[in-house]
């Protein structure tokens, strides 16, 4: 039987100062059964030229690459789509990763990715002669630990923080599923426990720490959405309504790089709060498909399948981070107060996205989790005091102004 086979995203644009490096943690993987497949978005420096080179440099340390240098710049998700296109295309790829040009990876990020796959299999490859009755039984998703790094604009590293959970492999069933109905309630409701904890520390979120199981995209059709801010967690969610089994490493594989954070949180970004409803909503949506497989799975004599509680602090502290987000943002854009005041008190009744029945806010405002944060900066929003979530929001815009790396601090611990 082969063994398992990564197929290794990079969208690239602009990146000269950075590629080589991540190239670097890529050619000295323990694990060497993998292709590269490198997207050039139409770079206007060297990137281009960068990947031509490392071709050979690759093939010479027996590891495929494919340079594809795109003829029109269309943006981070339809690079990676191309990545993906590469990659079926390929035919021999079982797992395929999306890495940014700019970070780097652990040297031992794909041999730990496939000590999990096997490790996580119902049965030992040892005992399977057949790869695809192997790759059944590997989990759909792997989302691994990072380290989040913060330079200033000159380059210095002023900050860091490792980023991981305990490790878990969780499985849930669909109602087509044949198994017994109590295990499949206990599944699914530990499964969405999962979910929501991913998602509260960060892990959810992103494309870089996951290893996705390629078939699922061509069985799907799965493709990253052309949209602004929320790509990554749009689309994770989209393949996890197709996955049934999500592996959780522990171990930090992955080293996010962070530069200049606060320009990028404050710069202009159209529909910020639309887009974060729209993360909101997708994230309970999942939550529910998964709720009405369990509810559909049951005897009579059991009651009704529920959403966890901690799914619902979850996407509360998201929804009221955001909205005092948002203030923040429109504070910096020098706006009226009383023209930010309304934006916010539309918000509260809007119903763009509702979940069974009720707008997100009404949704969610019985549910904050408890703690500091939330107890002081979202609960005046959740009790519609917005005039006290204005002032705040002044706070929260000065230290971030004057005191980046203090404010980065902070920011860890919403």
């Amino acid at each position: 039987m082969r063994d398992v086979k990564f197929a290794v995203v990079i969208p690239a644009y602009n990146a000269q100062d950075y590629l080589p490096e991540m190239y670097k943690t890529l050619l000295e993987q323990t694990y060497k059964n993998f292709l590269v497949i490198t997207i050039d978005d139409c770079s206007q420096d060297k990137t281009g030229d960068i990947a031509d080179e490392y071709v050979e440099i690759f093939h010479q340390a027996g590891i495929d690459m494919v340079a594809h240098h795109k003829t029109v710049n269309e943006g981070l998700s339809a690079a990676r789509n191309t990545g993906i296109d590469i990659a079926i295309y390929a035919g021999n790829c079982d797992y395929i990763l999306f890495l940014d040009a700019d970070d780097t990876v652990s040297v031992e990020l794909l041999a730990t990715l496939v000590e999990k796959i096997t490790g996580a299999n119902a049965v030992q490859e040892s005992e399977i002669d057949n790869h695809d009755d192997f790759m059944r039984n590997a989990p759909d998703m792997l989302i691994y630990g990072f380290s989040e790094d913060y330079y200033s604009e000159h380059g210095e590293l002023t900050f860091s923080r490792e980023i991981h959970t305990d490790e878990a492999y969780l499985t849930r069933h669909k109602k087509s599923d044949e198994a017994q109905v109590l295990d499949f309630v206990k599944d699914n409701r530990a499964y969405m426990t999962m979910l929501a904890e991913l998602e509260a520390n960060t892990m959810l979120g992103y494309a870089w720490n996951k290893a996705y199981k390629l078939a699922l995209f061509d069985r799907y059709n799965l493709i990253f959405e052309v949209v602004m801010h929320i790509e990554d967690i749009v689309f994770n969610l989209a393949f996890l309504e197709h996955a049934t089994s999500l592996c959780v490493v522990d171990e930090i594989l992955y080293h996010y790089r962070n530069a200049n954070q606060v320009r990028l949180t404050a710069k202009v970004l159209p529909n910020y709060m639309r887009l974060q409803k729209r993360r909101v909503y997708e994230f309970m949506r999942l939550q529910n498909h998964v709720a009405e497989d369990s509810a559909g799975m049951k005897r009579d004599s059991v009651g009704e399948a529920e959403i966890p509680e901690r799914v619902y602090q979850v996407a509360a502290g998201v929804y009221f981070r955001s909205l005092e987000s948002m203030i923040v943002r429109e504070i910096s854009q020098k706006k009226n107060k009383r023209d930010i005041i309304e934006m916010v008190e539309s918000e509260l009744v809007d119903e763009l996205y509702t979940v069974n029945g009720k707008n997100l806010y009404l949704l969610l405002r019985g549910h904050l989790p408890e703690s500091k944060t939330a107890e002081l900066l979202y609960k005046p929003l959740a009790q519609g005091k917005i005039n006290k979530a204005y002032r705040n929001a002044c706070i929260i815009g000065f230290v971030q102004k004057h005191f980046s790396g203090l404010y980065a601090k902070l920011k860890q611990h919403r």
